[in-house]
């Protein structure tokens, strides 16, 4: 079983293995109510901007508990 701080490390190390992400943060991470996966949602920027404001990009991916297997990443829209 994963502990949270592996569980973002392997997310995150997931995510920079798939895109250019730059700067990325962690936003929320959350446990299942079922407690059989972590949801972890990381934000980056997709390249370095000179822009004085920031373009980010949210990602939540689901991992399983008991191996740390990254199931799915999906885009993660903000509510307004």
């Amino acid at each position: 079983m994963i502990d949270v701080k592996t569980a973002v490390k392997v997310a995150a190390d997931y995510l920079s293995s798939l895109v250019s992400a730059y700067n990325t943060r962690l936003e929320e991470v959350e446990l299942t109510e079922d407690g059989d996966y972590w949801l972890i949602t990381l934000s980056y920027d997709t390249k370095p901007s000179p822009l004085p404001f920031e373009l980010r990009s949210y990602k939540q991916l689901r991992l399983n508990r008991q191996t740390g297997d990254v199931l799915a990443m999906k885009i993660r829209t903000l509510q307004q």
